[in-house]
């Protein structure tokens, strides 16, 4: 079987849980067959190593495709520039950004000359962004249709309306919730451009809707059992500045961690997240909060 993966570029040593579910799947597609990978994000490395290691051939494309332009980014911190973009584009505004045409360019040309059986995007942004969809080629003088699958990843719309509904109101705040009005209606729609979109959970997939909605459980290996001293200790760790699971911790912090102080007041709770040059604005809103 022939296989084209497409992705963000995964960080190694893999370094938070979107990078080793990515990786997983990866190693999945590498023993069903052989895997040429166009991969975004990564410039001036050796890719034959590390987490492509198997891979047949890899193409690379930059990050400033993705990246907001000046223009854009002038357009959309303006209130009528805002009212502009929001009006004259089915497309939330995450979708709008960037140049992304060197980047198609390269999707289709590995495309053609890969006479794929599968293709497998990760994230429905990165397949939009992309123009994937279901495409068909020739072989031995018959029309033959590559199977597209995508990983769904998070929900955005979920993601920012609960920003939305945590913030105080702002001038532009309806259009940012016509925005994820949007969003919302576009992660609905879209399962049907695809063979199959993937999510990682039942609540996901019921979510998602449709046929062709499969679900791929998040996973990683688990150490064998230790034994700990003291005991009565609990260990979260993310990426805090993530806000999923800045919005998990809280809601632990609100309405579970109190329950387990209450019958056992000895136990201690610790967070570990990857601290960076510019800080860890996750944990400083939790200790504002929380402290």
């Amino acid at each position: 079987m022939r296989i084209l993966y497409v992705t963000p570029h995964i960080e190694w040593p893999l370094s938070s849980g979107g990078h080793i579910r990515k990786w997983n799947i990866l190693q999945g597609l590498l023993a069903a067959g052989d895997v040429d990978v166009l991969v975004c994000g990564v410039e001036n490395t050796d890719c034959t190593e590390g987490p492509y290691r198997g891979c047949r051939e890899i193409t690379t494309i930059s990050r400033t495709v993705f990246r907001t332009t000046p223009e854009q980014r002038a357009l959309y911190d303006d209130t009528f520039g805002r009212v502009r973009l929001t009006i004259s584009s089915p497309y939330p505004y995450l979708f709008l950004w960037g140049h992304p045409k060197d980047a198609r360019q390269a999707y289709k040309d590995m495309r053609s000359r890969g006479r794929y059986d599968l293709i497998w995007v990760e994230t429905l942004r990165f397949a939009a962004t992309l123009g994937v969809s279901h495409h068909s080629f020739k072989s031995k003088g018959k029309s033959k249709s590559a199977r597209v699958v995508v990983d769904g990843d998070d929900f955005t719309w979920i993601r920012d309306l609960g920003l939305l509904k945590s913030t105080p109101s702002y001038g532009t705040k309806l259009l940012d919730y016509i925005d994820v009005l949007k969003m919302w209606a576009w992660e609905r729609t879209c399962v049907s451009w695809y063979s199959a979109v993937v999510r990682c959970s039942h609540e996901d997939r019921i979510r998602q809707g449709g046929k062709h909605t499969v679900v791929i459980p998040n996973g990683t290996d688990i150490p064998p059992a230790s034994n700990r001293n003291p005991a009565g200790r609990v260990l979260f760790v993310g990426l805090l500045d993530y806000q999923p699971n800045e919005l998990g911790i809280s809601w632990f912090l609100k309405e579970i961690w109190p329950r387990v102080t209450h019958v056992a007041p000895e136990a201690r709770l610790d967070i570990a997240e990857r601290v960076n040059e510019f800080g860890t604005p996750g944990v400083m809103r939790l200790e504002s909060k929380w402290a």
